[in-house]
């Protein structure tokens, strides 16, 4: 998402990806991947604070804390955002894939 590197992106998000954002924003997979490519939306750094990971069979899930700095529009200000997260992976043809994201403000 910081590299903008879209050949990773379409391997490692699931085409039914659901992508809340803290805002209560909602992206798809194509959404989320034409903002982040465009410019739009633009993910300057993720720093994980805490993962906790679980898996069971095809499926895994990780919630925790992380900070990240975002520009949410090409002229706009960098935030810094402290979130509570929640992903969601599935396992597709032997590759770990994120099917749903949803974070939420510590502050």
């Amino acid at each position: 998402m910081i590299n903008k590197d879209s050949l990773f992106l379409d391997r490692v998000l699931a085409d039914d990806l659901v992508y809340i954002h803290s805002n209560g924003q909602q992206d798809t997979k194509q959404s989320l991947m034409k903002n982040i490519l465009n410019g739009t939306l633009q993910y300057l750094s993720v720093e994980v604070q805490q993962a906790d990971i679980r898996t069971h069979s095809q499926d895994a899930w990780i919630h925790g804390v992380a900070k990240i700095k975002v520009r949410n529009g090409q002229d706009t200000q960098e935030m810094e955002l402290n979130l509570r997260y929640l992903d969601i992976y599935k396992k597709e043809d032997g590759e770990w894939k994120l099917v749903a994201w949803q974070s939420a403000r510590l502050n």
